[in-house]
């Protein structure tokens, strides 16, 4: 499954205020249910298996959050860009490559799944997110390792405390988490 939070800054009543969840459940799909795996060996000893399809499995999840985050999130002109370049494609059947939104334009921040490095460097690569939007992640990986996604609190800990640029009235902070259930 994969999760997308985000949040902004309010007055006083609260630090944070979550605005929207999105959840996209791909265990019916028979690659993702077997992406990640519990199951015993031949010896009886219970552990997790990862396929190898775990990063097609995790991308595709990524793609049909970022698709429902979009309507919400995304400046209306980034809608309109992404819209047209898709009526370009699949109506007009042009050979063109797939706008991929600008959501920095819609976060100020970010913070990915730390699952590892190569995790982060891909979906940096894939989304065209620079190097500051990706600090936040990076640090957590840096301090904590490999955390699983239940580590949100950290993550917004993670905004504050190297940039301490986190400002009331900013552009909202967006976070990106994924896992198996």
């Amino acid at each position: 499954s994969s999760r997308v939070l985000w949040t902004l800054a309010v007055t006083q009543l609260a630090k944070y205020e979550l605005q929207h969840v999105v959840r996209v459940h791909l265990g019916a799909n028979e690659e993702a249910y077997h992406a990640v795996f519990q199951h015993e060996d031949p010896e009886g000893i219970r552990g997790v298996a990862l396929s190898k399809k775990l990063m097609d499995v995790a991308g595709d999840a990524i793609r049909a959050n970022l698709n429902i985050l979009g309507v919400h999130a995304l400046p209306l002109s980034e809608q309109l860009k992404f819209v047209i370049n898709f009526v370009q494609r699949k109506v007009l059947k042009h050979k063109i490559p797939a706008y991929v939104p600008n959501f920095q334009k819609a976060f100020r921040w970010g913070c990915i799944h730390a699952g590892g490095k190569a995790v982060l460097d891909a979906i940096e690569k894939s989304l065209g997110l620079t190097k500051d939007f990706m600090a936040p992640s990076r640090y957590v990986l840096y301090r904590l390792g490999n955390v699983s996604s239940a580590f949100r609190l950290v993550r917004l800990e993670a905004i504050e405390e190297p940039t301490d640029q986190y400002k009331k009235g900013q552009r909202k902070f967006g976070q990106l988490t994924f896992g198996s259930r």
